[in-house]
C-alpha cells in the first residue's frame, strides 16, 4: 500500500508526492481516492458529537447529520471536479485521477489536527475556545495550502496563473452551488404544484 505512506508524504513533500503520483497514477486503487474523505466525514461526525460544548460551534441536539458530511466532504470534491473541468479547457497537464488523488489527499491535515481538536477541546473553558479555533483555523489554512500547491505542481503553471485560476475555479464552484440550489428550488416548488393541483383535483372529483 505505497500510496498510503504518499498520504503522509503530503503534510511536508507536496512537490514531491505530485511527483510520484504521476508516475504511478495508473497503480492508484479507487480505494486511494475516496479513503481521505470517508475518513474526514467521519472526523467531522465524532467531533460534532464528542467537542465540548464550551468551545462547540454546533450543539449535538441541532446537528444535521447530512449538513456536516457536506461541509467536510464537498468543498475539497468540488475543486478536485471544478479544477479538472476548468484545467481541460486552458490546457492544464493534471488527469482527473491525479487532480482528484492530490486533491483529497490534501485533507491529511484533517487527519493531524481534529483528533488533537477534539482532545483539547475538553480541557478549555470557554474563554479558552480561541485556542481550539485557531488549531481548527491553522488545520483548514494547511489544507488550503496543499490544494495550492499540488494545483500547481501538478499543472506545471507559473504562480501568478495559479493564483489567477485558483480565483476563477472559486468562482465555477460557487456557480455550481448556486445552480445546484436553484434547481433543488425550483424541484420543491414543482412537486408542490404537483400536490397542489392533485389535492384540488381531488376536492372537485369528489
Amino acid at each position: 500500500m505505497w500510496w498510503l505512506k504518499c498520504a503522509f508524504m503530503m503534510l511536508f513533500h507536496p512537490i514531491e508526492m505530485v511527483t510520484l503520483i504521476k508516475r504511478r497514477r495508473k497503480e492508484i486503487p479507487l480505494l486511494a481516492m475516496l479513503l481521505p474523505f470517508a475518513i474526514s466525514a467521519v472526523l467531522r461526525i465524532i467531533s460534532v458529537y464528542t467537542v465540548n460544548y464550551t468551545v462547540a460551534a454546533v450543539s449535538p441536539k441541532n446537528a444535521n447529520v447530512w449538513l456536516e458530511l457536506a461541509v467536510a466532504v464537498v468543498p475539497v470534491a468540488l475543486w478536485a471536479i471544478a479544477c479538472y473541468g476548468f484545467m481541460t479547457i486552458v490546457g492544464g497537464e493534471a488527469t482527473f485521477k491525479e487532480t482528484f488523488v492530490l486533491s483529497s489527499f490534501s485533507l491529511m491535515p484533517v487527519f493531524v489536527f481534529q483528533p488533537i481538536a477534539i482532545l483539547l477541546s475538553r480541557v478549555l473553558s470557554a474563554d479558552e475556545a480561541g485556542f481550539y479555533g485557531a488549531l481548527q483555523g491553522l488545520m483548514w489554512i494547511w489544507v488550503i495550502v496543499l490544494l495550492f500547491v499540488t494545483f500547481k505542481e501538478s499543472n506545471n503553471i507559473s504562480f501568478g496563473k495559479t493564483v489567477a485560476y485558483s480565483l476563477v475555479i472559486i468562482i465555477v464552484m460557487l456557480l455550481i452551488v448556486g445552480v445546484v440550489m436553484l434547481a433543488f428550488s425550483l424541484d420543491c416548488q414543482i412537486v408542490l404544484f404537483i400536490q397542489e393541483v392533485a389535492s384540488e383535483l381531488n376536492f372537485f372529483l369528489r
